[in-house]
Parts: structure tokens; sequence; C-alpha cells
């Protein structure tokens, strides 16, 4: 695991540095697509090991209060609402209709109310100024399952 995080952190070093490059209109897309895909090369196997290998051990380990401790302190702690929302809203629209509905359900009533009735139109705005049209969101998804399979 920790030869895989070195790689990936050089990785998303050589994304960044292309990305720069992009942004300044020094290189083509193709660059950038090409750095993406080495950085896959990588990620998905290594997130795909540790959901296999690394995740049945903690189960073990951790409590449940522990888990969802650590949880908060990762993805939910020193986060605006806005941006829990965003993350919330992607995070759903990418999810299977199961995991969806787990999802939701570990949310209190309230905060689920207001994350779907009044808080996905900021990510609705995003999303289709980003990808609308483009299919995009469906392509990433179904290559990244095949991926990862």
């Amino acid at each position: 695991m920790d030869a895989d995080h070195r790689r990936l952190a050089g990785g998303m070093e050589d994304l960044e540095a292309v990305a720069g490059s992009f942004g300044a209109g020094t290189v083509p897309t193709s660059e950038i697509l090409t750095e993406l895909a080495r950085l896959q090369e990588v990620l998905l196997p290594h997130l795909a090991r540790e959901e296999q290998e690394m995740m049945p051990v903690l189960a073990q380990v951790l409590t449940h209060g522990e888990w969802h401790e650590l949880s908060h302190r990762a993805f939910v702690k020193g986060k605006s609402l806005q941006n829990l929302a965003m993350e919330g809203h992607w995070v759903l629209d990418n999810a299977t209709p199961e995991d969806r509905a787990r999802m939701l359900t570990v949310l209190p009533a309230v905060p689920r109310f207001l994350l779907l009735r009044f808080l996905g139109g900021p990510y609705a705005r995003k999303f289709e100024a980003l990808w609308g049209g483009s299919g995009s969101n469906e392509e990433i998804s179904n290559e990244v399952e095949s991926d990862v399979r």
C-alpha cells in the first residue's frame, strides 16, 4: 500500500503539472488525458485492493462508533454545508439505486429533506455547466465500474 501511495502521489503531481500547462494553453487536451489514464492505471487497482483487503481488517478491529468517528472526521468535519451538499449529490448521482437508498437511510430526516429538496439545484447547475450534453457522467461511471472489476 505504501508503494501504491508513493506512485499515486507522483501521478497526482504529474497530473497537476500538466493541468497547469493545459490551463495556460501550452499543452493539448491529449496530454491531460494521457496523464489521467496513467493515474487511473494505479488508482483504480489500488482502491479495489483497499476495499477488498483493508476494509475487512478495519471491520474486525474498529467498533461501529470508532468507524463513525473516523468517517465523520474524514468526510464531514470542517466542510461547509454547501460543500457537503455538492459531494452528497455527486455520490448519490453515481450510486446504484440500492446504494442510494442505503446512504439516504443514514441521514436524519431534516438534513435528508433539505439535501434532496433544496440543495440539489446548485449541484444540478454545476453538473450541467461542466458535463451537460457530453455523456461524460455515464461514460466515466461505466469505465470505473468495468476497470475495477
